[in-house]
């Protein structure tokens, strides 16, 4: 599962593969990746976030729309 963090803050992209996280579970909901993202230093209120399985890859931004 791919964490990623939109950063308004420092305007940054920040991807994490979160089957590598020990603490990690597949029962997350968007509690436990609050959470995750709040010990990380990331402010709530401050960003924008998603998961998606990390066989999606990216998609090109000419497919918009």
């Amino acid at each position: 599962m791919i964490l990623t963090i939109l950063n308004f803050s420092d305007g940054k992209v920040y991807q994490k593969d979160m089957t590598d996280e020990p603490m990690w579970s597949e029962e997350w909901g968007q509690e436990g990746y609050e959470e995750y993202m709040i010990n990380k230093g990331f402010k709530l209120g401050n960003i924008e976030w998603m998961t998606s399985v990390d066989d999606e890859g990216l998609t090109p931004i000419e497919n918009h729309g």
